[in-house]
């Protein structure tokens, strides 16, 4: 296996380890009830719909990055854009979308259009 595997295997049970977090503190009890009392067919449709919306805000940033010099491809999109979405779930002030467009420009990617853009319309 490669280093992105790893990184990848350690990001999922990074995420895995905050959901189990999130249930002790909530009590495990607490959830089930609320889980029991959801209607499957609902909770499945908004698991579709919020999907849908990643695949959408994806394609988005891709457009966005469409004139850098580097072809993008889709899971390294949705890895940043994912990255900076839980940066703004942490810390104030959209400071994920803030990161992303500083990160596209460090790594001279993009011109100062381009990263003005994402930080604005992200």
């Amino acid at each position: 296996m490669g280093r992105q595997t790893y990184k990848r295997i350690i990001a999922y049970l990074f995420g895995l380890c905050i959901i189990i977090i999130m249930i002790v503190i909530a009590g495990p009890t607490e959830v089930l009830t609320i889980l029991k009392q959801t209607s499957p067919k609902w909770l499945i449709l908004s698991i579709w719909i919020y999907s849908i919306s990643w695949f959408f805000r994806t394609w988005r940033l891709r457009i966005f990055l469409s004139r850098t010099w580097r072809k993008w491809d889709w899971i390294n999109t949705f890895e940043l854009h994912i990255a900076g979405f839980a940066l703004n779930t942490f810390l104030p002030a959209k400071v994920g979308d803030i990161a992303i467009a500083t990160y596209l420009k460090t790594k001279g990617e993009v011109d100062m259009g381009t990263m003005l853009r994402c930080w604005f319309w992200l």
